[in-house]
């Protein structure tokens, strides 16, 4: 196991995952709402079942919007997916949506030195 540590994101980027931390965790509630609609709310409820069909397609359109933008302003490339794997996992699967705050407190460690 190395001791180095990660090199430092691009500007560009850290600018980028600064402005829609907040926004994105809305939109990851709103996908969960959605979802818990779509599974707890039964099929005879069709206009509230569309409405939360559509609900969680726009936030995880959103999310790949998301995933896009950082892939390109990383400069990792094809690298991205392995080197971001959670963030891989958390667009092909949104319930684990909530994992990336592991990801923030992380960051916050390093960069206070303490909890």
């Amino acid at each position: 196991m190395s001791d180095r540590a990660a090199p430092e994101p691009p500007a560009r980027l850290t600018r980028w995952e600064q402005r829609t931390e907040v926004p994105l965790f809305l939109a990851g509630l709103l996908f969960l709402t959605g979802y818990a609609v779509r599974v707890l709310t039964p099929h005879e409820a069709e206009p509230w079942n569309d409405l939360a069909l559509t609900l969680v397609w726009s936030t995880w359109l959103l999310f790949l919007v998301d995933y896009v933008a950082r892939l390109r302003l990383s400069g990792l490339g094809a690298r991205f997916p392995r080197v971001h794997l959670l963030d891989t996992v958390v667009l092909l699967l949104p319930l684990l949506r909530p994992l990336r705050m592991v990801q923030v407190y992380q960051a916050v460690q390093r960069r206070h030195d303490r909890p």
